[in-house]
């Protein structure tokens, strides 16, 4: 009555008592059962998390883009909120059991301090970075604020073709990719991080991308997107 599941050693099918049925018949089929949920609970979690920080990074980002009276382009929102959030969501939740079973059973409150300490930590880390790349921008001498009293407000696309939009965009992608990548660590209950193949040409992909608008010549990418490198 005390335990979570059950496996039946058996061909026969699955019961209420047994949910579970095993073709080797040995013993080692509850280990394995134990592995495989242990990984499930690890990467339910992972992705749980990266859903809540993926909220909060997009508070924080729309809290400095109406301090700024300004806004991000099409394009960047559809990288932002449509490529980053569907990828990173799935490739998060293809990480595969460790082969050993640990004697330490993962975390199964989504309010714990561990739960709770990954995600508050992550998100200072993410604010602190966010303003000192806006006073990177800021402390140039060539920058000059943006001005939105000459912007029409059925205009709006126009209040992203500006710098400081173009800093918070990358800031955000970055703290994006960085959360998905830091909450897919494995060696307890999943296995490393590089034996997540598509994760790993996920990720690969998304910064390949984000150096070419960064450090690439502009090109029509940089003007459909609005960002100014």
């Amino acid at each position: 009555r005390f335990a979570h599941c059950g496996v039946a050693l058996s061909d026969a099918e699955a019961s209420v008592v047994s949910p579970f049925t095993s073709k080797s018949k040995t013993i080692q089929s509850v280990v394995d059962l134990c592995r495989e949920g242990r990984c499930s609970v690890a990467t339910s979690f992972a992705s749980v998390k990266f859903l809540i920080m993926y909220g909060l990074i997009g508070s924080v980002l729309r809290l400095f883009m109406y301090y700024h009276a300004i806004n991000l382009s099409q394009w960047c929102w559809i990288l932002v909120e449509g490529f980053m959030l569907v990828g990173c969501s799935y490739v998060i939740t293809l990480s595969k059991p460790l082969d050993e079973l640990k004697d330490m059973r993962p975390t199964s409150s989504l309010i714990g301090p561990t739960t709770l300490s990954s995600i508050l930590g992550q998100e200072a880390i993410n604010i602190i970075y966010l303003c000192f790349s806006i006073h990177m921008l800021s402390s140039q001498v060539w920058y000059c604020p943006f001005s939105p009293d000459n912007v029409d407000v059925a205009k709006w696309w126009l209040l992203s073709d500006n710098h400081m939009a173009t800093v918070l965009f990358f800031s955000v992608i970055f703290q994006q990719h960085t959360t998905a990548w830091t909450f897919s660590f494995g060696s307890i209950y999943q296995q490393p991080i590089w034996l997540n193949y598509l994760l790993l040409v996920f990720f690969a992909a998304v910064a390949a991308l984000d150096l070419y608008l960064v450090l690439g010549e502009p090109s029509y990418v940089h003007h459909r997107s609005e960002i100014l490198n």
